[in-house]
């Protein structure tokens, strides 16, 4: 504690030649100031390891080297103690972290939810049928030179110079006549299946029909995709390939477009109510394979700010009400949503499809108000070079090549009486899928041609260091990852197993073995190892640690603990009171 006192001063004069008076009578009385009955004196008396200093540094009867000495040394160890307690705040300060990692053994575990498309999304031979019917085989032509211009472009110039716009001025015509291609000869997933008419699939040794199998496709960039196990419904509890899932696939290569880059599936393995609409971190499954997916999944916990950068963000696709945090993917997936609309002037066709899929319309008119309000900020004419859109780009150079007239989407009605029906086989063909052909916000959506131009535009946006104005993307602070290891070998693996074990889909398909190794696909999705990797995020240096090294560090060198600070501070409250405001006895 503190002593604060002027009784030494009674009597005398309270000067310095009343305080050495003082002084002199104390050490007259014994010296001994702790059996004197009066103060020693001093103003302030001290009662800890604060005294310390004070009695060392103001002890004028040891020799003047003595105090030097002890002088240094006290400088020493209070300058080493601010320099250690800087490098522990800025230790600290730098937030580190690190992850520790366990395996955790299970009696079961769900397979993660997974989506499996095409890697041709058009019907071509359905495409072309169609075409033959109309009498337009022009357009097969045109969209084969399009697709060649888009695939072959390589980012380094403007893809608008790679354009024919005679043929793209067709095309548009066409889509406005007869509706978005992308959509109307999207292939439907179930027919990829080997034998629907048996089954869809195999789990745990069980064959499984779906009921509904529109109910599982779902609109993505690659055309319709079948998704499976949303609902965490799939759950393994033998280990290996016998316990997990298995399909039979059927690749349709005669149906595939003359430009298609790969020939198989892409597989997307996801946590559960994740979405997939776009082309990213997929894994291509070839035909004429038996492949086997031995899936590793993991379980991670991150940290927020200031130690981590971890998001919780809720994905508005999700299917069910359960409650699902945006990931990586989705984080791109909706960046990509967002530079189209800015770069193109329209939405995405399969986004469009998608709200209205998962019946989702108060997303679906977010979307058209972006759109309404890019398109409405002022006319095409008048924005800079830098801010128009796929779209304004498009009409400019087909009015400078002095083509068609300028499509408006004030004709929305005009535009609805135009279109005709479709032939049976290709109404047929769309049973289950939403009608986009008609609805009112039809007019806000990307065509296929504009859509396929304005993907290498965005592309090229993504892949570039400037500033594009996207931000981060962040893993959430709590998800599901699932790696997987992926092996393959022939199938059907010879002649003779295909003619002895897959007779009946020899006859169905009317497939030789040649064209069976072109086609089939068997593929295994499973976990080898009934377990899961929890991963998660530490602080590497926790608050009671920094105290504790802090506290010791200065308690080492100049003998200061928290009560002592305290009794600093209570000095230095009562000395600016004596200062500022005098004192006066009681």
């Amino acid at each position: 504690m503190v002593i604060i006192t002027n009784d030494a001063w009674e009597g005398h004069d309270k000067t310095e030649s009343g305080r050495n008076q003082v002084l002199s009578e104390n050490r007259a009385e014994g010296g001994d100031s702790s059996k004197s009955k009066k103060p020693t004196g001093r103003l302030f008396g001290f009662q800890d390891l604060a005294s310390d200093y004070y009695q060392v540094l103001m002890q004028t009867e040891k020799p003047k080297v003595c105090r030097i000495v002890w002088i240094l040394t006290t400088i020493v160890l209070v300058g080493l103690t601010i320099y250690l307690t800087y490098k522990l705040i800025k230790s600290y300060l730098e937030f580190s972290s690190f992850d520790t990692s366990s395996i955790k053994w299970q009696d079961s575990l769900s397979l993660p939810a997974m989506t499996l498309c095409s890697t041709n999304f058009i019907n071509y031979t359905l495409f072309e049928e169609h075409l033959t019917s109309l009498g337009k085989t022009n357009i097969k032509t045109d969209i084969d030179h399009l697709m060649d211009a888009v695939l072959t472009y390589e980012g380094t110039t403007d893809i608008m110079d790679h354009i024919n716009y005679t043929e793209l001025d067709e095309i548009l015509a066409f889509e406005e006549e007869y509706g978005n291609i992308a959509f109307y000869y999207s292939n439907v997933f179930h027919e990829y299946i080997m034998d629907p008419d048996s089954h869809d699939y195999m789990f745990d040794g069980r064959k499984i029909k779906l009921e509904n199998a529109n109910s599982t496709t779902y609109s993505t960039e690659m055309g319709y995709c079948l998704e499976l196990n949303d609902n965490s419904s799939l759950v393994q509890h033998t280990p290996g390939v016998p316990g997990g899932l298995s399909m039979d696939l059927d690749t349709h290569v005669s149906t595939y477009m003359p430009n298609t880059r790969h020939i198989g599936f892409i597989l997307f393995v996801r946590d559960h109510d994740e979405t997939v609409t776009i082309n990213q971190n997929g894994y291509i499954i070839a035909p004429g394979t038996e492949t086997f997916v031995k899936i590793h999944p993991s379980h991670t916990k991150r940290l927020g700010r200031p130690h981590g950068n971890c998001t919780k963000i809720r994905t508005p696709f999700n299917k069910t009400e359960q409650v699902h945090y945006e990931t990586v993917r989705e984080c791109t997936q909706d960046q990509k949503i967002d530079l189209v609309i800015r770069e193109c002037g329209c939405l995405p066709w399969y986004i469009f499809a998608r709200t209205l899929q998962l019946n989702k319309l108060d997303l679906l008119e977010t979307y058209v108000d972006k759109v309404r309000q890019l398109r409405n900020t002022t006319s095409p004419s008048k924005r800079s070079e830098k801010r128009k859109t796929v779209l304004d780009q498009l009409e400019e150079r087909r009015n400078d090549a002095s083509q068609r007239h300028k499509r408006s989407t004030d004709h929305a009605p005009e535009r609805h009486k135009r279109n005709i029906d479709h032939p049976e086989s290709v109404r047929k063909h769309r049973t289950g899928y939403p009608n986009i052909k008609d609805h009112v916000y039809r007019n806000y959506t990307c065509d296929f041609a504009v859509q396929a131009v304005c993907n290498q535009i965005v592309a090229k946006i993504l892949r570039s260091d400037d500033d594009n104005g996207l931000h981060s993307c962040h893993e959430p602070c709590d998800f599901y990852n699932y790696d997987a290891s992926i092996f393959t070998s022939w199938f059907p693996p010879t002649e003779a197993y295909y003619v002895k074990y897959m007779a009946d889909i020899k006859t169905k398909k009317g497939y030789d073995f040649k064209t069976a190794r072109e086609n089939l696909i068997r593929l295994h999705i499973f976990y080898d190892d009934i377990k899961i990797q929890a991963v998660k995020q530490k602080k590497d240096y926790e608050v009671q640690s920094f105290l504790a090294e802090l506290g010791g560090t200065i308690d080492l060198f100049i003998g200061f603990s928290l009560f002592t600070i305290l009794q600093l501070i209570e000095i230095v409250v009562a000395w600016c009171i004596i200062k500022c405001c005098g004192y006066k006895k009681k």
